[in-house]
């Protein structure tokens, strides 16, 4: 059955067909990943218009299927709500364990949606990258002073950077395995292609 144009939005919202689901053709995508398919998609005989990458809940979805383009967009992110703080690094009316754990907060924007992401080398040596330089400026270590990676996380009372991603990949996948069976996420687990 063919969906049927809704007067108030004038040929931006379609309603389907036995269903009261509203589709804003405007704020529709489409993004094919690996199909041969090619043609657009079509809409009321509108096009669909064809995006390689998009936000969806506070994450990059690109087409390559890759989450680099996430990892960079949370850096930025990150580097962003780092240097607004500014006055708070460098203020010494706060102890060094406060810096550490308002630091922790901002670190949490870093690592939203990690549970997902599909991790290389590359991606955690910047991701360590930027925590290193954010802990060194909190704790005023500058250039001409050279400290190692395990002295600097022991100063700060914090672990690496892959270490907090596979443990919070492993509690995302004890909580998914917990569902009840034929749950969404756990027959995601379960699917064999």
């Amino acid at each position: 059955m063919k969906p049927v144009i809704t007067s108030e939005w004038e040929n931006i919202c379609v309603v389907l067909p036995y269903s009261d689901l509203k589709i804003n053709i405007n704020k529709t995508k489409e993004m094919c990943i690996h199909t041969p398919n090619n043609q657009p998609l079509l809409l009321n005989d509108q096009q669909i218009e064809q995006v390689t990458e998009f936000p969806y809940l506070g994450s990059i979805i690109s087409k390559d299927g890759g989450t680099d383009k996430d990892v960079e967009v949370r850096i930025k992110k990150v580097r962003g709500a780092f240097g607004m703080l500014n006055t708070v690094w460098r203020s010494t009316t706060y102890s060094n364990n406060t810096k550490l754990r308002i630091f922790n907060s901002v670190k949490s924007v870093l690592l939203y949606g990690c549970e997902t992401w599909r991790l290389t080398k590359t991606i955690i040596h910047q991701l360590q990258v930027l925590v290193s330089r954010c802990i060194c400026r909190i704790l005023n270590i500058f250039w001409p002073v050279q400290i190692s990676n395990q002295e600097l996380w022991t100063r700060a009372k914090q672990k690496p950077i892959e270490l907090e991603i596979r443990q919070r990949k492993w509690g995302w996948l004890g909580h998914t395995l917990r569902w009840p069976p034929g749950d969404i996420a756990k027959a995601a687990l379960e699917w064999n292609p």
